[in-house]
């Protein structure tokens, strides 16, 4: 927020979440659920929901959230809003109330690819009161108008991002790679590491993590919802050795993953492999399969926190139902120019979304 006014931000107020920014729905037991602008029936995803239907909505031109298994980039998705997971330790998370030490980012929604990139250039940087904060020095993010992405090595990987998808998510986001090719770019077919066991081994930290952070909460039953309280209650029965075994495997399929980026200068995947569900739904059905809600929102996005590489949500499309699909481009550590620079330019090329017909 510092930063932010010393940029030259007016800042209007707080928004409402998920609480304790532990879930993806944003339907808070204290202050009621967050409603999507483009169908109110729908959830905003969480946890930043409120931050995310504030600009959607046209409240306000931009907006914070944190992200740490896709809470940025999901409501973003949702609510057809570009939204950036910056890498681990390029923006401060002083004064932001913990959730897992190891995995929670801060990081900018807005309506455009240079709206999201002028946030991050205000708020990232070192700063000591933070023991994570990077040192690496801050370029100017926001992209130059016609910036051309000729020539540059997009991955679409071949396993894990486009299983167990909804049809119509996966042709909306093939039509804008298809357009990122027109526009010079080359889709190349890749192999990634083991997402599914990444997104298992990110779960262990997280529910360690937030079970020693917000555990002192658990006794307060009339202050916690019973979500939250059940996650708490559930990464209290991780056994050390399961939590120390899932940061050797961390280190493993960074090591792996980053291999990838001798091959591609960034991947490119659908955000959610569907469309916002309804407010109180628990479950979605995807391409035949019945799925937890939860479960669903978070699996192509959760293990990009695990990894602590910048990743982007850009709006590619519409369902037939009129709710938006969300892009998610993955860069390379620190190269958040990077990613928004493809946002950008398939931006320019008109890959996105009206805005929302609520405003």
């Amino acid at each position: 927020m510092e930063r932010l006014e010393a940029a030259g931000a007016v800042l209007v107020g707080k928004n409402n979440l998920h609480e304790l920014a532990y879930g993806v729905t944003s339907s808070n037991p204290h202050f009621g659920a967050v409603a999507n602008p483009w169908n109110r029936r729908h959830s905003p995803g969480g946890s930043s929901g409120g931050s995310a239907v504030a600009v959607a909505a046209g409240l306000v031109h931009g907006a914070i959230g944190t992200d740490t298994g896709g809470s940025v980039r999901i409501p973003a998705a949702f609510c057809g809003l570009v939204g950036l997971k910056p890498t681990y330790g390029r923006v401060s998370r002083r004064g932001v109330l913990p959730l897992a030490y190891t995995l929670d980012h801060v990081g900018p929604i807005a309506a455009t690819v240079r709206d999201t990139a002028l946030l991050l250039n205000a708020i990232a940087g070192y700063d000591p009161a933070d023991p994570a904060s990077s040192r690496r020095p801050v370029i100017d993010s926001v992209p130059a108008h016609g910036h051309s992405i000729r020539g540059l090595r997009i991955g679409v990987p071949e396993n894990f991002f486009f299983e167990r998808i909804d049809p119509e998510v996966d042709a909306t986001v093939r039509d804008a790679l298809a357009r990122a090719e027109s526009i010079g770019a080359r889709c190349t077919p890749v192999r990634v590491p083991d997402m599914a066991a990444l997104n298992a081994v990110a779960r262990i930290v997280q529910l360690a993590e937030a079970a020693a952070v917000l555990g002192p909460l658990i006794e307060r039953r009339d202050d916690l919802g019973e979500d939250v309280r059940a996650l708490i209650l559930q990464g209290r029965l991780i056994a050390a050795t399961d939590y120390i075994d899932a940061q050797r495997l961390r280190r493993r399929y960074r090591s792996e993953f980053s291999r990838l980026w001798t091959e591609v200068d960034c991947l490119a995947t659908p955000t959610t492999p569907a469309t916002a569900p309804e407010i109180g739904q628990t479950t979605v059905r995807i391409a035949g399969e019945d799925e937890d809600a939860r479960l669903a929102a978070t699996r192509f996005v959760r293990a990009v926190n695990l990894l602590g590489l910048p990743a982007l949500s850009l709006p590619c499309g519409l369902s037939s139902s009129g709710l938006p699909i969300g892009l998610q481009i993955i860069g390379p550590p620190f190269d958040e120019a990077g990613v928004l620079a493809v946002g950008a330019a398939l931006e320019d090329a008109d890959v996105g979304i009206p805005p929302c017909p609520q405003v």
